[in-house]
């Protein structure tokens, strides 16, 4: 019994993991009552510590929330409404995806997300007025890589790779099949799994 137990205490946060928000909100509140029954016991480094320890999940949860948000907006957009709508859809969602870059502006996560917002406003504007959307995009991901290139399960090379493929190529435009397939190598080097995605 003792050996169960001391393994399902070991395995609690993979087992919590699963769902969204509670392995960090448990974090939270442990380390927020560690840092309560420090400072009361007058061991205040040990406290800040710990409040430092709590408010980590809470910013993370933060990014998580607004990133998840963006997801599934462009995920309606993409497969709920009539093509005709959509890229006035993807204008308005760029707009959001912009200030939530603003506010998470050292993470890659958002930045993906706003790469992968204007690539998708580009393939549904069309025609040459789409390359400054295209470019915009490619910078934002570009942007992404130096931030966190294995953020996403490695998404801004995927996406990026997608770019040089879909994107015509000198002189009209950045499109390079070669490039494609480099930045698609390197997706599939941080992500195995998504074979299927890539090939």
């Amino acid at each position: 019994l003792l050996v169960v137990a001391t393994a399902w205490m070991i395995n609690l946060y993979n087992f919590m993991d699963g769902y969204d928000g509670l392995a960090g909100g448990m974090a939270a509140i442990g380390f927020g009552a560690y840092s309560a029954a420090a400072g009361l016991a007058g061991h205040l480094p040990l406290a800040s510590m710990c409040a430092a320890l709590a408010a980590a999940p809470l910013a993370r949860a933060g990014v998580d929330e607004d990133v998840h948000a963006l997801q599934q907006q462009w995920e309606q957009i993409k497969y709920r409404k009539a093509v005709a709508d959509q890229a006035k859809a993807y204008e308005t969602l760029a707009a959001t995806a912009a200030g939530v870059r603003a506010r998470h502006a050292d993470r890659a996560e958002p930045e993906i997300w706003y790469g992968i917002i204007l690539a998708s406003y580009a393939g549904a504007k069309g025609g040459l007025g789409a390359l400054g959307l295209a470019k915009d995009a490619k910078a934002a991901l570009e942007h992404a890589l130096t931030l966190d290139p294995k953020a996403l399960q490695g998404s801004a090379y995927t996406s990026l790779g997608s770019l040089y493929y879909q994107v015509p190529g000198w002189p009209i435009g950045f499109g390079n099949d070669a490039k494609a397939r480099e930045l698609l190598d390197q997706a599939l080097a941080l992500n195995p799994e998504d074979r299927k995605s890539v090939v």
